[in-house]
């Protein structure tokens, strides 16, 4: 990373990024649509060790740029910002040590509840190029899954690993999840809804049919 000419671009360059690598987020928070983007909604993020790798280098070289801007050359909101970007970076580059030492899947949050509730709650489908976003992100389920398995074997051969109790009621959310046939699980049910809130001159019932069934 070549150092920008302006803090404010190399700060813009952190979040974008940030943002980018971070596709389910930038779901959530709609910032992109309003100026035409959504690709992003196809996409998941990368949950591989590799990836967590690629990031705890790629903030260390943030850390390292930021450096390279000299703080005193700054007052006010400038330098407050400054000690923000540092702080939030500095916080990121010690804890890389202990990047394995937490559950990515636990009874509260993790690949196997904020997946579909992201994508139910938060997707939206307004049209065909969405409903494809939509199955894309389907499809991008097992490598995403596979990911977060790999991350959860290194954290075995540490030792960090969760207790009973907890694996015991993800794997009850699973199964229910899992229980409902194909066409009444959540995601399905809640793909079928936002369909049926398209106009019809929009989307005509053979189309509608049609995405239906590769959900399912």
């Amino acid at each position: 990373y070549a150092k920008p000419l302006s803090i404010d671009w190399f700060y813009t360059r952190v979040f974008v990024k940030f943002m980018l690598d971070n596709p389910e987020m930038l779901t959530r928070l709609r910032i992109f649509e309003t100026v035409g983007l959504r690709s992003h909604n196809g996409r998941l993020s990368d949950s591989s060790p590799a990836d967590t790798e690629r990031l705890a280098a790629m903030m260390r070289d943030n850390q390292d740029t930021l450096k390279r801007y000299d703080v005193n050359a700054y007052q006010g909101q400038e330098k407050l910002s400054y000690r923000i970007m540092d702080y939030f970076l500095n916080g990121l580059v010690q804890g890389e040590p202990w990047r394995y030492h937490n559950f990515p899947v636990n009874q509260l949050f993790g690949v196997q509840s904020e997946l579909p509730n992201m994508m139910t709650q938060h997707q939206q489908v307004n049209d065909a190029t969405d409903a494809e976003h939509y199955l894309q992100r389907l499809r991008a389920y097992p490598e995403k899954i596979d990911g977060v398995i790999a991350s959860m074997k290194i954290r075995e051969e540490k030792g960090i690993i969760p207790p009973k109790f907890l694996v015991e009621k993800v794997g009850t959310q699973l199964k229910d999840f899992l229980a409902a046939a194909s066409k009444d699980n959540a995601l399905t049910v809640a793909f079928r809804d936002k369909l049926a809130k398209i106009p019809t001159e929009k989307m005509d019932a053979s189309t509608r049919a049609d995405l239906t069934a590769r959900v399912e």
